[in-house]
């Protein structure tokens, strides 16, 4: 800046605006306190840039109300200033920490999330950089300290996101390569559920106790329902929108409307894949962030195909709406899921009611829920059913949706809510479920249910029944502070699923693990056995089979099938989200894996164990130098006769359940040219003479093959 002006300075009312010697003035004055100032441009979406102006407020040590502020303006001289128009120049001297302003959006102020440790809570976080890569990505670097009674600090970093409101907002969780808005559109049923939130409040106002000045926003918990309501620590409605790669979320709590953006992250510190949000309410002086709370689904899952299909209803719609004898049902407790999969037929001219229900008992109690957004009954007399649809008042559409559609029903029961989701299966435009219908029970009571299926002068042909246990999010692997994934091999378990006989199971988790770096010693570089590992036990013995084709204390032998290049296996497996199926029949166990790289492309490991025990045996999984979180367990099966599975937790008690046992389908391949060909899990291979159906060579492999 040159000297100009004839040596004088610039002043706008009682505010400078250059300064001969200092130069231009863009923010602070009179003594105010501000440091760490760093300036970036950055674009939104629309191509719309700011320059934007971080700023540090207070006394850089824990006790001393450190924050940033953020501003922005369309010139790099400015004038910056904060969402609802405040400029980032001071016309008089004010102690601008703690709660005496609100100068400026607090991207980030004290909070501790609760699997942090008590004196491990983020303060007087400040003094920071801005990054902008390539592709547009944007991230805060920054300091923490901590509520321990040191000047210790560690150094995070955020990925930073534009709001509906064309401001920006700190994801809650620290960055990690590969995680950050969804890379599709997502629906009431991926967001809906309980979360930990956080109001990020200002530091108290003038403390007078060490343990005032460094008190921390902590965690509450809030629930965003299905019907689009919330409860919980805040109430009020939710509603979500995708567009152009956009993930916004918009949230109208107590009358105040917080705008932001829903991500895709793993939870700080514990690497378990999840949701999360990050908010600002309108007057831009305050964040709220939120994580949705991670589970572990354990399911049986029984498929009909064929002749075996299960009709519910009578053919010639003459069943009662209240024929719970001829419902199908399923038992489960606790915290639960259930799916059913059929086909609905309705009688032409019929009422809207003449449709599926969805029955809920609960000891005396009962919720009777129609396909038509209606409860003839309610669990209890604090509980309370709201309801979202697609099709508004539209009945004619109502009626025509449904009629003859292949549907999917899906319940959840977590802590004192049921969410109830319909989807019209493969009706989306990238051929998924499209969600219609969305229930929400507020209030229902703890114990044993049971869920049943029925029609009201309706008939469905059922192919699928899903149900079992939602848990706490079950994980094995460790990682340290410094994000490194370290722990030792077969240390650390997961929960074990005993099996017997002929069975066939489905896991489905994210393995993750360290980036390859070049030019470590041979001690710190990333192996191909730093990965996930399964653990089979039967008969006395443990087979530890690796992710790089390499089996550990086996009986019997093992053959490989994989389509990776090995210089590139360390790559494909870091964030990788692996399904795999487990089957014996007799004395060969198959694993089958199915595994999506971070960057979307997919590839295939199969390991064939001949001659293995025959005894009962139980599933589960372990690692080295990464971490293993399961999102999903499924015992698959045909309609045959029930066994049992039994879940052993070491950190929580034994629970078992009934499990219909599969029986494998014999028939014939040859002379069914044009059949479909379907595996196990009731995902289309294709048509019976089609050339990946044979290259697969099924039945050789002894994987149960159904056609139609």
């Amino acid at each position: 800046y040159k000297y100009g002006n004839n040596g004088a300075a610039k002043w706008s009312g009682t505010s400078m605006l250059e300064d001969p010697y200092m130069g231009i003035h863009v923010g602070g004055g009179y003594y105010v306190s501000g440091e760490g100032s760093y300036i970036q441009y950055f674009k939104d979406a629309d191509g719309n840039g700011n320059y934007y102006l971080f700023v540090s407020y207070g006394f850089y040590s824990p006790e001393g109300g450190y924050t940033m502020r953020v501003f922005r303006s369309k010139d790099v001289k400015g004038p910056y200033v904060d969402v609802d128009g405040t400029p980032a120049i001071f016309e008089k001297f004010i102690l601008n920490y703690w709660g005496n302003t609100d100068r400026g959006f607090p991207i980030v102020a004290n909070y501790r999330w609760s699997f942090w440790a008590e004196d491990r809570a983020e303060i007087a976080d400040g003094h920071n950089s801005l990054l902008r890569d390539d592709d547009g990505g944007m991230y805060l670097v920054y300091h923490r300290k901590f509520n321990n009674h040191t000047g210790w600090h560690n150094v995070e970093t955020h990925q930073l996101f534009f709001n509906r409101m064309g401001w920006i907002v700190a994801a809650p969780f620290e960055y990690h390569e590969g995680y950050g808005l969804p890379a599709r559109a997502l629906d009431r049923s991926d967001i809906a559920g309980p979360y930990k939130v956080i109001m990020h409040n200002p530091p108290r106002n003038n403390p007078q106790t060490w343990e005032d000045s460094v008190a921390v926003n902590q965690e509450q918990n809030m629930q965003l329902n299905a019907d689009g309501t919330v409860t919980g620590a805040y109430t009020g409605t939710w509603d979500y929108d995708y567009a152009k790669g956009r993930s916004y979320v918009t949230l109208t709590l107590g009358g105040t409307v917080y705008e932001g953006v829903v991500l895709d992250q793993l939870q700080n510190d514990m690497s378990k894949r999840t949701l999360t949000f990050s908010a600002m309410n309108k007057a831009g002086n305050r964040a709220f962030w939120g994580y949705r709370v991670p589970k572990t689904e354990v399911l049986q899952d029984a498929r009909y195909y064929g002749d075996s299909v299960k009709v519910v209803g009578k053919k010639d719609f003459s069943t009662a709406w209240d024929a719970y004898d001829e419902f199908e049902s399923v038992k489960v407790s606790g915290n639960f899921v259930a799916e059913f999969e059929f086909r609905n037929k309705v009688k032409s001219g019929a009422e809207n009611w003449n449709n599926w229900v969805l029955v809920f008992r609960n000891g005396g109690d009962m919720w009777y829920l129609r396909a038509d957004g209606y409860s003839v009954e309610t669990l209890g007399g604090e509980n309370t059913v709201h309801y979202w649809n697609a099709w508004g008042e539209n009945w004619d559409a109502f009626k025509k949706m449904y009629d003859g559609a292949k549907v999917r029903l899906r319940a959840e029961k977590d802590g004192y809510l049921i969410n109830v989701y319909a989807f019209l299966r493969g009706a989306a435009k990238d051929g998924s479920d499209s969600l219609v219908y969305a229930v929400t029970a507020t209030g229902t009571p703890v114990g044993d249910y049971e869920i049943l299926l029925g029609a009201d002068a309706a008939s469905l042909e059922l192919s699928r029944v899903a149900y079992g246990a939602l848990e706490n999010r079950i994980v094995a692997g460790t990682i340290n502070d410094g994000g490194e994934y370290n722990v030792a091999f077969n240390a650390q378990k997961t929960a074990e699923y005993k099996v017997s006989g002929d069975f066939s199971a489905t896991f489905r988790f994210m393995n993750y693990g360290n980036k390859p770096v070049y030019g470590l010693t041979d001690a710190n570089k990333v192996n191909n056995w730093d990965n996930y590992i399964v653990r089979a036990t039967a008969g006395g013995a443990t087979t530890l089979l690796r992710a790089d084709a390499f089996a550990m204390d086996n009986a019997g032998t093992f053959d490989y099938d994989f389509d990776w290049n090995w210089d590139d296996f360390a790559g494909i497996m870091r964030n990788a989200e692996v399904v795999m199926d487990v089957s014996r029949e007799k004395d060969v166990v198959t694993y089958s894996a199915r595994i999506t790289a971070q960057d979307g492309k997919a590839y295939h490991y199969k390991a064939v164990n001949r001659g293995a025990s025959t005894a009962e045996m139980s599933l589960g999984f372990t690692c080295e130098k990464s971490v293993v979180d399961l999102l999903s367990v499924s015992v698959n099966s045909v309609a045959g006769d029930s066994t049992q599975i039994q879940v052993e937790d070491p950190d929580s008690s034994t629970t078992s359940f009934a499990v219909r046992k599969g029986v494998e389908t014999e028939r014939s391949l040859q002379d069914m040219r044009g059949a479909k060909v379907y595996d196990v899990r009731g995902r289309l291979l294709g048509t019976a003479d089609s050339p990946r159906v044979k290259e697969m060579r099924l039945r050789k492999a002894r994987q149960p093959v159904f056609a139609k």
